[in-house]
This record gives C-alpha cells, sequence and structure tokens, in this order.
C-alpha cells in the first residue's frame, strides 16, 4: 500500500498542482505524488469551524470529500475544530467521497487551550482499516492497544512539532505494545515505527512516498495467575 505524505501545503494547493484544469472535461497531470492514502498536517486544513461549515460559509470538509472522491484516495488530514468556541486538536478521515469521521484528540493537560474530544474509532476504507490517534494521544500506548484490538491494520497520528525525543519514544512505545505499524505525520517530519519497536523509516521532505506492507500477525500469550478457583456445580 502506497502512502504519500504532505507537509506544509494547504489541501488546495496540492491538489491544484496535481491536476491543473484546461477545461471542464480535460486535465492536465502535474508531478504531484498518486498514492493509497495521502497524509496531511495541520498546515492542510488549518481551523475548521463547524458552524461555518454548517451554514455554507466554509468548504474545507466538503472539498476535503470531493478530493478523496476524484482522486480515488483517502485522505487523512490534521486540524484545529472549533465548535461554538471549544477548540480541539483533530484528524478528518475522508474516502470515496465521504467524511468517515472527524477524530479528537482525547487527552488535554490543565493549562492547554484545547479541549478533550470524544471516542475513538477505526475506519475502514479502501486502504485497509486504519486507526487514528489526535496529536499528544500517542502518549498514552493503551489507546494505540485499544485501536489494535478493534482490528486497525495500522495507526495513523497527526503530531505537531516535535521538539524532543518523548514524541518518538512514544511513538516507539505504542508501536512496540499494539503490535502494529504507526505512522507518525508531524511538522517537517515523518517517521514509521514497526511492532518491534524500531523506527523502519524517516523522512523531513516535503513530499515524499513509502510503500507499507500490511501484516495480520498474532501471536497466543498465556499468563499464569493466583486466586481463580474452579468450581464444580450441580445442574439442577
Amino acid at each position: 500500500m502506497k502512502m504519500v505524505f504532505v507537509a506544509d501545503t494547504t489541501l488546495q494547493k496540492y491538489f491544484k498542482e496535481r491536476v491543473r484544469e484546461n477545461s471542464k472535461d480535460n486535465f492536465k497531470e502535474s508531478n504531484a505524488v498518486d498514492g493509497d492514502i495521502l497524509l496531511f498536517d495541520y498546515t492542510a486544513l488549518q481551523e475548521v469551524n463547524y458552524r461555518s461549515e454548517l451554514n455554507g460559509e466554509m468548504h474545507k470538509l466538503e472539498e476535503l470529500a470531493i478530493y478523496s472522491k476524484r482522486f480515488a484516495t483517502v485522505i487523512v488530514a490534521g486540524c484545529y475544530t472549533n465548535s461554538h468556541g471549544l477548540l480541539r486538536k483533530s484528524t478528518v478521515v475522508a474516502d470515496n467521497g465521504k467524511i468517515l469521521g472527524v477524530a479528537d484528540m482525547i487527552y488535554t493537560q490543565e493549562e492547554s487551550d484545547y479541549c478533550g474530544g470524544a471516542h475513538m474509532k477505526v475506519y475502514d476504507t479502501h486502504a485497509g482499516k486504519v486507526g487514528i490517534l489526535v496529536a499528544e494521544d500517542i502518549f498514552y500506548p493503551h489507546l494505540a492497544q485499544t485501536l489494535s484490538l478493534c482490528d486497525a491494520d495500522y495507526i495513523v497520528c497527526i503530531f505537531e512539532e516535535i521538539i524532543d525525543t518523548l514524541p518518538t519514544l512514544m511513538l516507539r512505545a505504542s508501536a512496540f505494545t499494539s503490535g502494529v505499524n504507526i505512522i507518525m505525520r508531524a511538522a517537517g517530519v515523518v517517521q514509521i515505527a514497526a511492532p518491534n519497536g524500531e523506527i523502519i523509516y524517516r523522512t523531513s521532505k516535503k513530499l515524499d512516498s513509502y510503500n507499507l506492507d500490511i501484516r495480520r500477525e498474532y501471536q497466543l500469550l498465556t499468563t499464569r495467575g493466583r486466586g481463580y478457583l474452579q468450581h464444580n456445580v450441580k445442574d439442577y
């Protein structure tokens, strides 16, 4: 499966470079990269105001859905959502002309300007089952484990700027404990951690791609415990 990583550009600018419209039915291909799934950082959508979207004053989510249909690709893009003044770090997933959902960061610190979001979800797309972690949620490995148990083929985390070693450390820990590949699309860098905890890919290019091999591998784990007594119960 071919993954394409896009940074430092808006959604509209990227697709205008990909296809230049000469007429309504005639398109000229550009040098942009095709892929099964496109991952954008927070520059792509920036702020999405739900009220403006519903009133027709803003069309970012609509355009995202249209692009996913027109170019037959899954699009995952980071954004900052505004719901009646409540700000959240979010990630939008679109496929086949539809917005499959908007995932919000669940854990927030007390001094943060952002609110915690709602549920977690694995999105069933034509590029596989995609689990979504938003920003600092990568610091909580049990979230990645939950997505893995919900049958995610791989996990995508749209992160902001990496300023120390902690995001990479927790990326590797989350991949190791969940048993699936985790792709982190951060500002200026993309890195992929494998289930063995190793970084198997890293790039700082503004436009790059990687062929991810999806493997559904399982192993039987056993544990020994105390205090579990079995009683023979008679039938009545």
